[in-house]
């Protein structure tokens, strides 16, 4: 039996690969602007 918010995370595989993206981006133009 799976838990409800395993299947949420399920339908959010596509939409959390884009924002965990742009927070990579976010921290990488963050970290060159501080260095």
């Amino acid at each position: 039996m799976k838990l409800p918010s395993q299947l949420i995370f399920q339908d959010r595989i596509s939409l959390t690969e884009t924002e965990f993206v742009q927070m990579v981006i976010g921290a990488v133009s963050s970290m060159r602007l501080h260095s």
